[in-house]
């Protein structure tokens, strides 16, 4: 995400399906999701989470949250400003780069403020060397 362009609810929960699996596994299907969130006593049929997925439909806030809490970020990546979805949304990129990259463990050292986006461009390259 090389612009600051704020992704969309529907990208963002994409992103967390893209981000959340090992990399030798399929994301979850919206079927999975849709009982795990009955389980907490949400009430989102495949058909909607579907819906959200694509933009079609709009979730109520506490739906969002669910999703956040049931994938483990920050409940502000789905319900907060769009400065912090960014910066969540950043991190998910790199965690997905990483995962993808095959890399095992990762230590970072410096500034807290490493810039995720050189770090995912280093690790594509690692994947495609083009």
């Amino acid at each position: 995400m090389n612009d600051q362009r704020c992704p969309t609810t529907a990208e963002r929960i994409n992103e967390l399906f893209a981000t959340f699996h090992r990399r030798s596994e399929p994301e979850r299907s919206n079927d999975d999701i849709a009982a795990q969130l009955s389980l907490i006593g949400i009430e989102l049929t495949v058909a909607d989470l579907i819906g959200l997925r694509s933009g079609a439909k709009v979730a109520s806030p506490d739906v969002l949250s669910a999703l956040a809490q049931l994938f483990g970020v920050p409940v502000a990546y789905l319900c907060g400003t769009e400065i912090e979805a960014i910066a969540v949304h950043r991190k998910l990129l790199l965690l997905r780069s990483v995962r993808d990259a095959g890399v095992e463990r990762l230590a970072l050292r410096g500034s807290v403020d490493c810039d995720s986006e050189v770090i995912s461009a280093y690790l594509s390259d690692v994947l495609d060397p083009a």
